[in-house]
This record gives C-alpha cells, structure tokens and sequence, in this order.
C-alpha cells in the first residue's frame, strides 16, 4: 500500500482531476478481472479466517492482481497526463528503444479513438436495423465483428494512403530534443530510492515503532 503515495502526489503536484483518472481506470479494468478472476475458483487453499469467514489463497491473490493493476493504470494514466505521449516517444527514442515499437505505441495512441468511433457507428447501425434494442444476438457476433474488421482495414489503408503522399517512408521522425536537467536526475533518484525501500522494508511497521 505504500506505493499508492506516488500516484496520490503526482496527481496533486500535476493538478490532474482524480475523477476523470479514476473513470478511465475502472474501464480498463475490466482486463485486469478477467486476468484473475479464476484465482478463487482454482486456489481454494485456507489462508486466515476472520471471525469464521475463511479467506483462501486464490482471493488474497485476486486482491492483490485487482490493486497491483489499479495502480499501475492510474500510474500509466498520470504519466501520459503530466507528459505527454509524444515526450514519451521521445523519451523512449533516447533510450534506444526500436523505432517499430514507438511508432506502434504513438499511433495506438492516436487512432484507437477511430477504432472506438467506428464500433460506436456499428452498433448503433446494428440497433437501428434489428429493432429489438436487448443487445447484439450471439449468431450476429461473427458477421458484426468482420464487417468492423473490414471497416478497420479500409480506414487503416486511407491512413497509410494519407501518411505515404506526405513523405512517409516508415520512419517516424520527431524533431523534439530531449534536455535532462538536474531537476530530472533528482526527481529520478527520490522516488528510485523510494520505491526500492519500500520493496525491501515494511514502512507501516517502521512507522509504527515511532508512534
């Protein structure tokens, strides 16, 4: 739990809203139940009992998936509020990171909004046609999901297109120079020194022995 202290001050310092972080969160973790929600199907072994309610291994560790996972989005998530993704990709290309992996990562970025608008219009075209309005019928799944497949291809070819006739040539240049300055080497090391204690020393239980 110490490690909810970073999130909490980047927040405060970047002035992020903790609702709009919080909204985009619980969305993308809906990823992180499907991950381990067999755990407490699975791992039936008892770990503690409280007042005679027995808590097995497989919801300790279902727990810590679900914390683990919220706080790594809302990490991921503050860190492209207070950066910027293209700081990022420039981040990532002094750190030598293949060109192949950033582009992906920018143009996810970039277009996944497309990809949601696009499935947006297919279902309410499904709705509009169907006249039912109590969802998508299993046997439509396989047609539904391949007419957005071919959508997606054809607007990923325009884009190729458009990119192509203004001098892509598969490299994604960023003309962004990134400067590292005190600031940034001390920021590094407080919270690298931070996270590296709290990993190896309980902080509750030191704090505990001053109260």
């Amino acid at each position: 739990m110490p490690l909810i202290v970073y999130p909490i001050i980047i927040m405060s310092l970047g002035e992020v809203p903790f609702r709009r972080l919080l909204k985009t969160t619980l969305l993308a973790m809906i990823f992180i139940i499907g991950i381990g929600i067999f755990n407490p199907l699975f791992d039936r072994k008892a770990m503690i009992s409280i007042q005679g309610v027995t808590i097995t291994a497989g919801w300790i560790s279902f727990t810590s998936i679900l914390v683990r996972g919220f706080l790594t989005i809302w990490a991921a998530q503050l860190l492209i509020a207070t950066t910027g993704m293209v700081s990022i990709a420039v981040a990532l290309k002094k750190l030598k990171v293949p060109n192949i992996f950033i582009m992906q990562l920018l143009f996810t970025y970039r277009y996944i909004s497309l990809f949601i608008e696009e499935v947006g219009r297919s279902t309410r075209a499904y709705f509009f046609r169907s006249h039912e309005g109590k969802g998508i019928r299993i046997e439509h799944w396989g047609s539904f999901l391949g007419g957005i497949l071919l959508r997606t291809l054809d607007r990923a070819e325009r884009v190729y297109r458009a990119m192509s006739a203004r001098g892509f040539t598969g490299q994604y240049t960023i003309g962004r120079e990134v400067k590292v300055y005190n600031k940034d080497i001390i920021y590094f090391l407080l919270w690298s020194g931070y996270f590296i204690f709290v990993r190896y020393f309980n902080l509750a239980e030191i704090l505990g022995s001053f109260i």
